[in-house]
């Protein structure tokens, strides 16, 4: 080969050399910055705004739990999504590990796990993580909060079954150990929050806020079947052996200044819409007999200064050394007279004591057989005589054809637990539909 005759094509080959080393050099220095790829061809990202999966210079990727794993070489063509967050990058993991335990950052899920070791010193605190710190926020966007968790499961991502189970923050505390010294407490969260200079002030303190929200806009919110702001639950299935209490409240005010107003438990409705709540306090049993309540409310070891109950009209119910009245109506079939019919159910440990009573025959004139009976347990207390119980004739205590027990014995107290039955002296009472029963009494 001639090379003096050819000087030009070698001039234009080193021409095209240095054309495509400057090129590169460009290209080079003008890509997006990748983030750090050492050892791997492809990085997983988390996909923040959906499901669907992408198509990247020409290629299909999959996303799979949220995530997708797209080719290095392809990251000029993504970063824009890296840029406004729509992709984000799950990291490799790291683990930092010293005496007192280990803070694992996961890099299958992004997870931080901390596994400490407690310090088992008499004299010192366990604080695991520890977030202090001054609130120097003043404005109206500049607030201070120590731990903010905000989760958002994004539309797509429907539950699979209805044993499904989410929380902003979860606590488990487990005891196993058998020899605690009496007067240990464990507590799931220990909240206080103080107002602490005597100089300072402050609008609200609040010890904690639970709220649970649908939300409104255009269009509202879907339907929740059931919403609790608070809810709170004892389970019981070991032996607790002294006292069991799903919620105490506490008033310990020490400062002799006296509010205002002073409630123990204040209960508002402030709906905008509708015709208001159905109750303000309700009780309700779920378990038959083991579910049932000895007392509805017991004030027995309150110290009351005014009158017990206070009433939406003004008026007022004030416990004397009385017993409390009750009232009671039913209408009693002569079936049921014949066979014997319970008009009060005595809780077990109170004593049914008669007060007054009347009595009326509706349907009809009762007939056939010769007394019926109002009975405390298996004692009569007072007696119709059938003949007398005439349709649409109120018989009270004094009435002709009623006897009561002599000495005013039908008037004591009866036996704990015993309850008030109707029946007559043989099962053979017609005539009539039924005797109305109108029975006031005590419960001592």
């Amino acid at each position: 080969m001639n090379l003096k005759h050819n000087w030009y094509k070698w001039v234009a080959t080193l021409a095209l050399v240095l054309a495509g080393a400057v090129s590169t050099v460009v290209a080079v220095k003008l890509a997006p910055p990748r983030e750090a790829a050492v050892g791997r061809t492809t990085t997983t990202y988390y996909v923040t705004n959906g499901s669907n999966n992408f198509v990247i210079n020409g290629t299909t990727y999959t996303v799979t739990n949220g995530r997708v794993a797209l080719t290095d070489a392809d990251y000029a063509f993504y970063k824009p999504l890296v840029d406004a967050g729509i992709l984000t990058q799950v990291y490799t993991g790291t683990t930092f590990s010293t005496a007192s335990g280990t803070f694992v950052i996961s890099g299958t899920t992004g997870q931080l796990h901390m596994t400490p070791i407690a310090d088992d010193a008499l004299t010192s605190y366990d604080n695991w993580l520890l977030i202090d710190g001054p609130m120097l926020g003043l404005g109206t966007k500049d607030r201070v909060y120590g731990l903010d968790v905000e989760l958002t499961r994004p539309a797509g991502y429907n539950t699979t079954n209805g044993d499904h189970d989410d929380a902003g923050i979860k606590v488990r505390m487990v005891n196993l150990a058998t020899a605690n010294a009496t007067g240990t407490v464990m507590r799931g969260v220990d909240v206080n929050v103080k107002n602490d200079n005597p100089n300072s002030s402050i609008t609200t303190l609040s010890g904690g806020t639970f709220t649970a929200q649908t939300d409104t806009g255009s269009p509202p919110a879907g339907n929740v079947s059931v919403a609790y702001a608070l809810q709170g639950q004892i389970t019981a299935n070991a032996p607790v052996v002294d006292s069991l209490i799903v919620a105490d409240f506490r008033n310990f005010r020490q400062t002799a200044t006296e509010p205002t107003i002073e409630y123990g438990v204040q209960i508002r409705n402030g709906n905008t819409t509708g015709t208001g709540i159905d109750r303000g306090l309700t009780f309700k049993s779920e378990s038959g007999t083991t579910g049932a309540f000895y007392f509805g409310i017991d004030m027995s070891d309150a110290t009351v200064t005014g009158a017990d109950i206070r009433l939406s009209n003004g008026k007022t119910i004030v416990a004397t050394d009385g017993s409390m009245v009750y009232n009671t109506m039913h209408d009693v079939t002569a079936a049921e007279i014949n066979s014997g019919h319970t008009i009060v159910t005595v809780p077990a440990g109170w004593r049914f004591r008669l007060i007054d009573v009347t009595a009326t025959a509706y349907g009809g004139t009762c007939a056939t057989s010769t007394s019926v009976y109002l009975k405390g347990g298996s004692n009569v207390l007072v007696t119709y005589t059938v003949a007398n119980l005439v349709q649409s004739t109120l018989l009270d205590m004094t009435a002709t054809g009623v006897a009561v027990v002599a000495d005013g014995a039908s008037f004591t107290a009866q036996t704990a637990g015993d309850d008030v039955t109707v029946k007559s002296d043989a099962a053979t009472t017609g005539g009539c539909t039924g005797v109305r029963v109108v029975l006031s009494y005590a419960l001592d």
